[in-house]
């Protein structure tokens, strides 16, 4: 751990801050903040690459209607990647806006705290300037660091504080408010998908696994077994009417009739149609499909009963 000595400083001895001293105290925080992150995400899900982003806090985004493409509703978030935590305000992004397809990329978008006791700054040439960037995620059509929807989202949450020393928390405890915040209802259990057997739920006739980049049809809920989410693809493999595309187990249930935007998609066609959840677990599509091919992205959830 990188620290300062600052023994030889005294009411008669100052100590100069030089370039370096700044460009160390940075680097400190960034390796304490990688190191709680790293572990996390580790913990979670067995493994961590750089090559990946990860949403530490928050969901990959819902889809709730059709613009140029499909409009996602993006939840607020806490991301790390490339080393660096960020924040994300929620946001409603047209993937189609740009044209070239449907995209919904993450920048990093920089801007400066102008308050009357930070920026800017005057430097001993006389020139001011701002130096206080605050770094953080938002989402675009346009071209990004990488395409959200791929993000890695980590399931579950432990508390990495009752393992740190208190002077090191109190030194960083910006980026371990990150961690503590996540909140207990948000910890999920492992995710189950549709057709794999046991208590799984089968496929009603007409409806497959999509196998696709995008997931195949899976769900969970949090430890206090009071959410459910749903998400993933599912494809006909033949013409089907209003039908039952799967059955949630009785844990996973609604408390209500519930209805829900998706979106429909095949080689030509792309609009947002609705499904339905019923108390007794029914999964339903209740349009007409003509055909096989033809796919239903899921990104919901809801209370239980």
């Amino acid at each position: 751990m990188r620290i300062l000595d600052t023994s030889a400083v005294s009411p008669s001895v100052g100590l100069p801050v030089k370039h370096g001293t700044v460009d160390f105290l940075q680097t400190s925080y960034k390796e304490v903040s990688n190191w709680v992150a790293q572990s996390y995400i580790t913990s979670q899900l067995g493994s961590f690459s750089t090559a990946s982003a990860y949403i530490i806090k928050g969901q990959q985004g819902t889809v709730i209607g059709m613009g140029s493409g499909p409009i996602y509703d993006f939840p607020e978030a806490i991301v790390y990647y490339n080393d660096e935590l960020f924040s994300m305000p929620g946001i409603i992004v047209d993937s189609g806006a740009s044209g070239g397809g449907y995209h919904t990329y993450a920048q990093i978008a920089t801007s400066f705290d102008t308050s009357a006791i930070t920026d800017p700054v005057t430097f001993t040439d006389y020139i001011s300037r701002n130096i206080h960037q605050i770094r953080s995620m938002t989402i675009t059509s346009a071209t990004g660091s990488f395409d959200y929807r791929n993000a890695i989202v980590v399931p579950t949450t432990v508390d990495l504080i009752s393992s740190a020393t208190s002077s090191v928390y109190s030194e960083f405890s910006t980026v371990y408010s990150y961690i503590t915040n996540l909140q207990y209802e948000t910890s999920e259990r492992l995710w189950v998908e549709v057709g794999t057997g046991g208590s799984s739920g089968t496929y009603s006739s007409g409806w497959a696994a999509d196998g696709s980049v995008y997931g195949n049809l899976k769900y969970t809920q949090n430890l206090s077994a009071t959410k459910t989410w749903i998400t993933g693809a599912v494809k006909t493999t033949s013409t089907v009417g209003s039908a039952t595309i799967f059955t949630l187990p009785a844990a996973y249930r609604p408390s209500i009739h519930l209805r829900f935007p998706v979106t429909l998609y095949n080689t030509s066609t792309t609009l947002t149609d609705f499904i339905h959840i019923l108390t007794t677990g029914e999964v339903q599509y209740t349009g007409s499909i003509a055909g096989a091919g033809y796919k239903i992205y899921f990104n919901c959830h809801f209370l239980t009963q």
